[in-house]
């Protein structure tokens, strides 16, 4: 507790009649009302919230609702004044004159006994007059000691003005900051079991953190140790006995959960979060000395400069599990902890992780990587696409500061020959099929922003884009195995062909956006379309509509589009030769948006 607020408000509590009130300022969250609680205990004072209060009548209601008990003759002189009550707080049912009246009836029997406490004033849905009309009455008129308790900042935002309002009725002000520590204290003592030793121990660690956020909000420090002790129960006693590893797990973990709870951050801000800090170092080269407008997660980044944000020990997928879903998922986080260098063997450790570091390392160390990282390159030993980019970003920078004998066009062509290499050889992991499938390795990957100077980013993105279309052609070398599969299930089942080849919501569709169709010869896809059974007819020409739909004829499937054009004509070929239902029913299931394409390729003819 603050001294200057105790010291103040024990020097008010014994006058007799002030004439003023004291106003108690500070930000949502920082403890005011505690704070004031423990300065006026229940016994002194009538504490009055006036959340929500819509008029005069009703702040009245509710103070004759905490006076009551001092007032025998409360409900008798409801009863007589204006009916059947059974307690101060129905007054506020009566209105207009009814409401007045009582309250004038009422206020006649109020001794300022006590100090009366009004919280919330911020929060209240009266006009600015009438607020102060109803302080002013229990201050001037029946001389009762009053303390306001409000966030300052708030009135004035909502009465402008507030500030001479105030001048009438406050004689001091008195600024609340937070009192941290003894809120831990008691914040830690609603843990349970072993986590509140635990939390206990980490208060200095915790608090560090959170007097660098700047955070005001007690609120906000509860929900962080509240959170540490869900991620404790995760952890094994490993894990909590290696300081190194707890110290970067809770300062990545109390910073971003301040973040998140103040809303500065959004949880998807947490996703690729060494991505963001590579892609803002890009922004920054091109805009040659223009500002660059800064992402919440950078601005985070320059708040904690004592710890890593971008530190991988809790995956973006562990964050996202915590802050967007509340959801704590043991297997996950002991996965990713277990990962991380504190931990996981150091011959599982990629040696591009410890030349990334070298800063850090002792020579023996630092060359031993580097000869494992020559050896791994010679010969083509990583294929991960996130380790290949590392690694090749390395190398250049390493030829950049004369560590490698070649120069930086000739390391960015042998990078592109290993490229080669891999696809050659049938070892080039091909492209996944979700559309986002170079996010996890765009600008980062494994916690890790790629080591790119401004020199050498031209050449670095020259690989990065040689790496994409190796893993396009590596999935592409597969379309005849997908081919013969999807051929094999259009026979057999029209709506399994249609979930497979088309975007159905709620359900993950293998080949929707990838343009697997350029590779089946248009008259051996009409035979199979046709020796399905009839009611799977209507699925294809389905499943053809919605692939050649203008948006997906002219990105991801714009290939296909010549191809369906030659599909057309081949059942244009098989119908005219037919006559009657036959031909028809081929008429029939012939898509429209295969018309529409053939009408534009011939307006362009």
């Amino acid at each position: 507790m603050a001294k200057h607020l105790s010291e103040y408000l024990d020097y008010y509590q014994n006058l007799d009649a002030p004439g003023y009130a004291v106003l108690v300022a500070g930000e949502w969250g920082v403890g005011k009302t505690h704070q004031v609680r423990q300065c006026i205990k229940s016994d002194d004072c009538y504490y009055v919230s006036l959340f929500g209060v819509k008029d005069p009548a009703e702040a009245h209601a509710a103070v004759y609702a905490a006076y009551a008990p001092k007032l025998d003759k409360l409900n008798k002189i409801i009863t007589s004044a204006g009916g059947a009550a059974e307690n101060a707080g129905g007054i506020a049912a009566f209105g207009g004159p009814a409401a007045n009246f009582l309250s004038a009836i009422i206020r006649k029997n109020l001794r300022p006994d006590r100090t009366i406490i009004f919280d919330d004033l911020e929060r209240c849905c009266m006009r600015l007059e009438e607020l102060m009309g109803v302080v002013s009455t229990y201050v001037e008129i029946l001389k009762f000691r009053v303390v306001i308790v409000a966030d300052e900042d708030k009135l004035l935002e909502r009465y402008g003005k507030f500030s001479i309002a105030k001048e009438k009725i406050v004689g001091h002000t008195l600024k609340v900051t937070p009192s941290t520590s003894e809120a831990f204290d008691a914040f830690a003592g609603n843990v349970g079991g072993e986590a509140n030793k635990y939390i206990k121990s980490i208060k200095n660690e915790v608090l560090d953190i959170f007097d660098a956020s700047g955070c005001m909000s007690l609120r906000v420090l509860r929900h962080v140790i509240f959170d540490l002790a869900r991620l404790w129960e995760n952890l094994s006693d490993t894990h909590l006995k290696n300081s190194a590893a707890m110290s970067e797990i809770i300062g990545i973990f109390v910073s971003c959960g301040i973040e998140i709870r103040l809303g500065r951050i959004a949880p998807g801000d947490l996703k690729n979060r060494a991505g963001q800090r590579q892609a803002y170092s890009y922004q920054q080269y091109a805009a040659k000395g223009n500002e660059v407008k800064k992402s919440p997660f950078i601005l985070a980044v320059e708040r904690y400069p004592t710890i890593d944000l971008e530190n991988n020990i809790l995956d973006d997928q562990v964050l996202g599990d915590v802050y967007e879903h509340g959801r704590f998922d043991r297997e996950r986080i002991v996965s990713s902890i277990n990962r991380s260098q504190h931990f996981a063997r150091p011959e599982d450790i990629p040696a591009w992780k410890y030349i990334i570091k070298f800063d850090k390392l002792d020579n023996d160390t630092l060359e031993k990587a580097i000869s494992t990282m020559g050896r791994q390159f010679e010969k083509r030993e990583v294929t991960s696409t996130g380790d290949m980019l590392h690694m090749f970003s390395l190398r250049l920078m390493m030829a950049q500061h004369g560590i490698l004998g070649n120069d930086i066009n000739c390391v960015r062509d042998e990078c592109l020959s290993y490229v080669a290499d891999l696809l050659a050889e049938g070892r080039m992991p091909p492209r996944e099929l979700e559309w986002t499938w170079c996010d996890i390795f765009e600008n980062a990957y494994d916690g890790y922003g790629y080591w790119v100077e401004p020199i050498y980013m031209e050449h670095f993105e020259a690989i990065w884009n040689e790496v994409v279309a190796a893993r396009v052609k590596a999935l592409e070398a597969q379309y005849p195995a997908i081919v013969a599969e999807l051929l094999d299930t259009l026979k057999k089942d029209g709506v399994e062909f249609y979930r497979k080849v088309c975007e159905v919501p709620g359900k993950q569709s293998a080949y929707a956006l990838i343009p697997v169709f350029t590779c089946i010869d248009p008259a051996h896809f009409v035979d199979a379309w046709l020796a399905a059974p009839r009611p799977a007819w209507q699925w294809v020409k389905s499943a053809l509509e919605a692939r050649l739909e203008p948006y997906r004829a002219n990105n991801e499937l714009a290939s296909e589009r010549s191809w369906g054009l030659r599909v057309l004509q081949e059942i244009k070929e098989r119908r005219d030769a037919l006559s009657g239902f036959e031909r028809l029913r081929l008429e029939r299931v012939i898509p429209n948006k295969l018309r529409q394409l053939e009408e534009v390729a011939t307006s362009l003819v």
